[in-house]
């Protein structure tokens, strides 16, 4: 599987093929185990796999940092974050129509 593919999918293929094959540790070479715990990491380090062993060795903050990557952005601080009071006039009264006549009452 490539996300360069171009040409269609074929009758019956998935566009995200399964794999039955365990990753490998970047840090200690050795598959994830029955432990489980294990992380992809992000970005330029996506395709990188690091086993819940080696994960759960690294100090709380590194661990945390690279959480964060998969946290979604926080819109509701720093200069970018939109004011929640609408600071504009109240719109004019809405026209009625009276049912005998033609124009507004």
């Amino acid at each position: 599987w490539s996300p360069e593919r171009q040409e269609p999918l074929r009758p019956g293929e998935q566009a995200l093929p399964g794999s039955w094959e365990r990753p490998t540790c970047v840090e200690c070479g050795n598959d994830e185990g029955e432990e489980g715990g294990g992380r992809y990491g992000h970005g330029d380090d996506a395709t990188k796999f690091y086993c819940g062993r080696c994960w759960k060795s690294w100090d709380v903050e590194a661990r945390r940092k690279m959480m964060m990557a998969y946290a979604p952005p926080c819109r509701h601080e720093g200069p970018l974050a939109m004011d929640p009071m609408l600071h504009c006039p109240a719109p004019d009264p809405m026209a009625f129509f009276d049912d005998d006549e033609d124009g507004p009452e």
